[in-house]
């Protein structure tokens, strides 16, 4: 009787879930709070990546190996235990979401956060950004040509 009884409560939550995944796409699924975080974007394809017995294998021009400062502004995705991978911008493919390093004017080093939206001004296109584990965003507008790299793959 018990095992009926949990199988029809699974069936049931499911059935919820699936009808607000499928019939309100954008309703959240019922088991996560919060709101939606933009994901990165999609940078590499599967033609970047192989899988050799028990090596992975990345082919991923222009890529640079990056370590990262124990800042904690990009908790819990990346810490200084942590090794990274980016590649150069290309300005048509940044996106909400993408985590970026760029020299920042106002602390003069290399800060990596994620973008949090991108507008304009009379300058043109800025980007602003803010590390996932930060109050509040970055007080500079970060041009393009402030971004050093786009962060494709974490390592830990």
């Amino acid at each position: 009787m018990i095992k009926y009884v949990i199988a029809v409560i699974i069936v049931f939550l499911l059935g919820v879930g699936t009808y607000n995944v499928v019939a309100q796409p954008n309703a959240r699924f019922p088991f996560f709070s919060g709101q939606e975080v933009p994901s990165p974007g999609d940078w590499l394809t599967d033609k970047n990546i192989a899988i050799s017995g028990r090596n992975v294998l990345l082919s991923i021009p222009n890529a640079t190996l990056v370590a990262y400062a124990n800042t904690n502004s990009m908790d819990p995705v990346l810490d200084d235990t942590a090794h990274g991978i980016e590649i150069p911008p290309l300005k048509e493919k940044l996106r909400v979401g993408d985590i970026i390093s760029y020299r920042s004017s106002t602390l003069n080093v290399i800060v990596v956060h994620r973008i949090v939206s991108i507008e304009q001004d009379s300058r043109g296109a800025y980007y602003t950004v803010q590390g996932d584990n930060n109050n509040a965003k970055d007080p500079e507008k970060v041009r393009f040509e402030d971004i050093e790299g786009v962060v494709v793959a974490l390592i830990y």
